[in-house]
């Protein structure tokens, strides 16, 4: 899936006819030129949003910007924007800057169950969809419409 960082990358994803487009804190961190683990929560969401493309958006969600509660934070404020899917990762929080080296700081199983089953509100009807990590994937329904 092709990432993109602004507007203009997301409409030229669209124009090139691929299915769907990704918002990653890499790529969002380098157009901010700064590290991803010093991304905070309010740049990835606005970045997200900015987008701005029919095709289904999925979004970096991080490690989820902190414990359960501001995970579920963390997911009402990317669906407002509109996104069709975040993906929250298994890492701990804030976010170490080793992944250069390849060291990855995953928290265990029972502190990320949590953070995956926590809504991000009652009327909310995400879908969890497995993946090969034990990091889960949100996804909003297909009749989900972006704003």
């Amino acid at each position: 899936m092709p990432a993109a960082y602004d507007a203009l990358g997301g409409r030229l994803v669209e124009d090139l006819g691929f299915k769907a487009v990704y918002v990653g804190g890499f790529v969002t961190g380098g157009s901010r030129c700064t590290s991803e683990p010093l991304l905070t929560m309010d740049e990835q969401v606005r970045l997200a949003g900015d987008s701005a493309v029919k095709i289904p958006a999925v979004a970096d969600g991080g490690a989820g910007f902190g414990e359960p509660l501001h995970t579920m934070r963390t997911v009402r404020e990317f669906l407002r924007t509109g996104v069709s899917g975040i993906h929250i990762e298994d890492q701990l929080y804030p976010k170490r800057a080793h992944y250069h080296k390849y060291i990855a700081h995953a928290i265990p199983r029972e502190e990320l169950s949590p953070r995956s089953n926590m809504p991000a509100s009652p009327a909310t009807r995400l879908t969890k969809i497995s993946s090969s990590s034990r990091a889960p994937i949100l996804a909003a329904p297909r009749d989900w419409k972006r704003r």
